[in-house]
């Protein structure tokens, strides 16, 4: 049992290490959503689920639509990606400093109430 001088470090550790464990899940869960409103061409798969139960010809014409609008779908793809990759090196940074502090703080606690 920890005394209460350190059990508060303890704890933060635990926090922090959580946290860290977080934002690794979310930094390697799949991102399939798009963010922000859609170009209006298909682009991606989640473009061609949008189709899902609706006339096959309906897709063949999107595509075709999108066949001569190439730039567009390049240029939107590059933004999905760029915001994905983004957003999961922010969360791989924020885990890498988290998962340290935890194992410290932890680390820190218990030396300090064998000490205490």
């Amino acid at each position: 049992m920890l005394e209460n001088r350190v059990e508060w470090l303890w704890w933060l550790g635990a926090a922090s290490a959580v946290y860290g464990l977080w934002c690794l899940g979310l930094a390697v869960y799949p991102t399939t959503r798009r963010r922000g409103a859609a170009p209006g061409v298909v682009a991606y798969f989640g473009d061609v689920n949008a189709y899902a139960g609706r006339p096959r010809a309906e897709l063949v014409a999107a595509l075709s639509r999108s066949a001569q609008r190439e730039q567009d779908r390049w240029v939107d793809q590059l933004v999905q990606v760029s915001d994905v990759a983004q957003r999961k090196y922010d969360r791989l940074r924020h885990a890498m400093w988290a998962l340290p502090i935890a194992a410290v703080l932890c680390t820190t606690s218990v030396i300090g109430n064998g000490v205490l």
